[in-house]
């Protein structure tokens, strides 16, 4: 039985293909999905994965909050 391969870091898929600034959004929803197309353009991600976010974000009034562990 093979070992699964570790999780890449946050820092490995944040790079200048996956971050979009300045970005025109109507609301919090299509901010997720741009978001989210760049980590499947980057292959970082299915895209599911979209949806999936925003499901979890509805069902539990979740917000997301990226910052550097303290």
């Amino acid at each position: 039985m093979s070992t699964p391969s570790p999780l890449p870091k946050l820092s490995e898929l944040l790079t200048e293909n996956t971050i979009l600034v300045n970005a025109s959004v109507t609301d919090w929803k299509d901010a997720v999905r741009k978001s989210g197309e760049l980590l499947v353009n980057a292959g970082a991600a299915e895209p599911r994965y979209i949806d999936a976010m925003i499901r979890f974000c509805e069902e539990h009034h979740a917000y997301i909050v990226i910052a550097r562990a303290i």
